[in-house]
């Protein structure tokens, strides 16, 4: 209710007189003693139980609370006359209840005292509220050594009745609570209390967490779990056994030994942390829980008992890596003081620096992140304090990264920095090849790349022999005043890599116009080419790029430079990409239009293969007689045209004079590629431009017999028509009649047959059409040619 109250308002809750009397005879009803003292009373004095209600509802003062404790304290009394005593000497006032309370406490028997007290104790100087349970086993604890015994837990009621109704039991929780908040102070102020309520839970905590119940070796997440379930002490006391301790007023030599001895039990030690922290891991050392305390005087005692400062977790740290894990600067000091070895590696690797360093480069950061300035002077003061006692500051971890590496990597400009003025070796090449430089340039980390140029970095330390420098990296990464700063440092422009590669090649395939006009800027050489003779120009023409073409002509790019591969130009690419205003250009720049590769292709053979009309009428402009010149196999623009059924092209060429009956290296004309096409259009542009249907290739065969034998009808029906070629043999003596003949193909046999086929032209084997179509029984052939 008071959360839901402005903090500015109050609500007072009284009980009335009637609400108390019921109280009063309710508990009078219930109680088996009060119903027979007041049966007792009523024998003399018919108005006594009215004057008990009377007498309680009058100390009460409106509160359920006293009336409680009220009725508690009448039930307690044995006979009648006690009864009445205590009636009348009721304390009228909450702080004289509890004082009255407390004195209850102190006429009991010293068992029940004892018991009181104890929970009186844990109830008032507990961290955090504490169960029933965990208070009987703490008093069990108290009892024995060792192994807990449960014949020693005292009853859930006894931890009440013996507290004079101070304390109650929270029906929810299971929690202990003062009947209360006020009387907290009078039990903290009670001459009656232990000396050192403090020690005596330390104590206690103690002995509850070195039980050999805990002894396990190695126990897993289930194990601990189960403790937990089964020893209701073991959460608390291993959360807050030093808390306590840290208050007690007088620490003795019994108590010290008790905590040392807890702290070289490892066993123990361990689950206790495995409870208290589940991520932690086993086999921890009492100098390991001292350097995650911060117990530095617990420290100093283990030491002076020879406690190993080479102690391994089960992850293989040391107590010098805890202590740098949780920034206990004076203890890591006082660790390398006795001798704790800087280098050590735990089960990754990592010595304290790294883990150090690695803590510092969160999970939760990334790769290449914002560029982080900050470093805390804690931070600062522990790597000094490494470097200063041997730590090697450029130790690599299992994966090759030193801490600079991991620095850089994470944008830690201050520790970077700090690593760097500690003597961290700035051109180091790590175990894959990087270098920190390549790192920076990597993440466009400017500050950072700044930052190792002031420290002397080469800015050409590229990534192995024939990797990648920072130069490339950044400009790959579209990192652009990393690259700036970097050729302003004297990166080299024209370094060569794999493949012959250079920057301005490889931004000029990559279609990067900033990086090309920043290199040139920086004397890049234009015409560098790779491996294949592929310059900047030519990867520029060929992807298209016509700014990048244009500002490397203009930086004097040579146009007439041939790849490696097949001899093509810079005119020769712009052709295959039907690039027209490209081709202009670099024809308007000189640029040969018959310059021919090595196969002796031309721009204009391109153009024509790859079906670019507007490139063709360029190219034929610009050229005299080069329409119909040949590659090395005979081909000529028509015949790449119609090889790759470009029938406008076609059409063109025929139009701007191409010969129709040029033959390639296999005696071949533009008609007999038609025969190959499956639209009749071509050879009937071909036939009209005066292609001769007669001319054999090397195998003796016109277009028509290709025709046929292509299985091209329209084709086949278009070349019937010329008379002259029907009855003409190839080398073997075949027609074009026997071919369809032998193939059963009727349409074709109908076709020669109705354009007048001769049909008793025998072959070299003497046989006719109609011989092979008997022998193979196709029997409509058969009748065709009968």
């Amino acid at each position: 209710m008071g959360g839901r109250l402005d903090s500015e308002k109050e609500m007072a809750v009284e009980a009335t007189q009637d609400d108390i009397k019921l109280y009063v005879e309710a508990r009078i009803t219930e109680d088996t003693d009060l119903s027979r003292l007041t049966w007792e009373g009523l024998d003399d004095d018919p108005a006594f139980m009215e004057n008990i209600c009377n007498v309680v509802i009058e100390k009460a003062q409106g509160m359920f609370l006293l009336a409680k404790m009220h009725m508690d304290y009448l039930a307690e009394q044995h006979f009648l006359g006690d009864f009445r005593v205590a009636l009348g000497k009721l304390p009228d006032s909450r702080e004289k209840a509890f004082d009255a309370a407390l004195q209850r406490i102190q006429r009991q028997g010293d068992f029940e005292r004892r018991v009181a007290w104890h929970v009186l104790s844990w109830v008032a100087f507990s961290v955090q509220p504490v169960t029933v349970d965990e208070v009987r086993h703490a008093f069990a604890v108290e009892r024995q050594a060792g192994v807990l015994n449960d014949e020693y837990l005292p009853s859930k009621d006894l931890l009440t009745s013996s507290c004079a109704g101070v304390v109650v039991i929270d029906k929810e929780s299971g929690q202990l609570r003062p009947i209360h908040d006020a009387v907290l102070k009078r039990i903290r102020e009670s001459e009656h209390l232990p000396d050192d309520p403090n020690r005596d839970i330390a104590t206690a905590c103690l002995a509850y967490l070195s039980l050999s119940n805990f002894a396990l070796s190695s126990p897993s997440e289930s194990d601990i779990s189960e403790l937990v379930q089964k020893y209701p002490l073991l959460r608390y006391a291993s959360k807050h056994w030093l808390l306590h301790l840290n208050r007690v007023k007088n620490a003795d030599q019994a108590l010290e030994t008790q905590t040392l001895d807890f702290l070289e039990n490892k066993a123990c030690l361990s689950v206790s942390f495995r409870v208290h922290n589940p991520s932690s891991t086993n086999e921890i050392s009492g100098l390991h829980a001292c350097a995650y305390l911060g117990a530095e005087s617990l420290a100093h005692s283990l030491l002076e008992r020879k406690a190993d400062l080479d102690a391994r977790t089960e992850t293989e740290q040391t107590p010098l890596h805890w202590t740098i894990t949780y920034r206990k600067h004076e203890m890591a000091k006082l660790f390398l003081e006795k001798g704790a070895q800087a280098n050590a590696r735990d089960g990754h690797g990592n010595s304290p620096l790294h883990t150090l360093v690695c803590s510092l480069c969160d999970v939760k950061d990334v790769e290449g992140q914002a560029v982080q300035t900050d470093l805390s002077s804690n931070v600062r003061n522990l790597i000094i304090l490494l470097v200063q006692n041997g730590a090697d500051i450029d130790l690599e971890d299992r994966k090759g990264w030193t801490s600079l590496r991991r620095a850089i990597v994470y944008g830690k400009l201050g520790l970077a920095e700090l690593l760097l003025d500690h003597g961290s070796d700035v051109n180091r090449r790590f175990e894959d090849g990087w270098t920190a430089l390549g790192h920076a340039a990597q993440h466009g980390m400017k500050p950072l790349v700044l930052l190792l140029l002031q420290y002397k970095a080469n800015v050409d330390l590229r990534e192995g022999d024939q990797g990648p420098s920072p130069l490339m990296k950044a400009i790959r990464q579209e990192h652009r005043s990393v690259a700036g700063l970097l050729l302003d440092h004297g990166a080299d422009a024209n370094a060569i890599f794999a493949n012959k590669s250079t920057p301005l090649i490889r931004a000029s395939r990559e279609a990067q116009e900033w990086a090309v006009w920043l290199l040139l800027r920086h004397g890049a050489l234009v015409d560098s080419h790779d491996a294949n003779g592929l310059t900047a120009l030519s990867y520029a023409v060929n992807s298209g790029q016509k700014s990048i073409a244009w500002l490397l002509c203009e930086e004097g790019a040579s146009l007439g430079l041939r790849d490696k591969i097949d001899g093509s130009t810079a005119l020769h690419y712009a052709a295959e990409r039907g690039d027209v205003s490209t081709a202009w250009y670099l024809l308007g720049k000189g640029v040969l239009v018959d310059a021919a590769g090595f196969d002796g292709i031309q721009p204009l053979h391109i153009a024509a293969k790859h079906g670019h009309a507007k490139l063709i009428d360029l190219f034929i402009d610009h050229g005299d007689d080069i329409i119909n010149q040949q590659d090395k196999s005979g081909l000529t623009a028509l015949h790449y045209a119609v090889r790759s059924k470009h029938l406008e092209c076609v059409s063109l060429l025929l139009e701007k004079g191409a010969d129709p009956n040029a033959v390639d290296g296999k005696k071949a004309t533009p008609l007999h590629f038609a025969a190959w096409c499956e639209d009749e259009e071509f050879s009937q542009l071909l036939l009209n431009a005066k292609a001769d249907a007669t001319i054999q290739d090397d195998e003796g065969r016109t277009a028509l017999h290709r025709a046929v034998v292509q299985g091209n009808m329209s084709t086949t029906w278009r070349l019937a028509k010329v008379k002259e070629c029907l009855d003409v043999r190839d080398k073997d003596g075949q027609t074009a009649l026997i071919y369809a003949a032998e193939k059963g193909d009727e349409l074709a046999t109908l076709c020669l047959v109705n354009n007048g086929a001769n049909t008793g032209i025998q072959d070299a084997k003497n046989w006719i059409a109609q011989d092979y179509a008997v022998d193979k029984q196709y029997s409509l052939i058969v009748s065709l040619l009968h």
